[in-house]
């Protein structure tokens, strides 16, 4: 993931980024079964990317 660094633009920033996919709205009562399945992506080093 990148995020924007004012006066330098795009960059990529080393660190952990934890992804979760399924499941419920927050606070929803439960009607039936809700498999959640999570990973993370690890990003080793910086990328500067600029303006584009």
């Amino acid at each position: 993931m990148a995020l924007w660094v004012d006066n330098i633009g795009w960059k990529v920033e080393e660190g952990r980024i934890n992804i979760y996919v399924g499941g419920q709205q927050p606070n929803q009562k439960k009607s039936v079964g809700s498999n959640i399945l999570n990973s993370h992506v690890d990003i080793h080093g910086n990328k500067l990317l600029g303006y584009f």
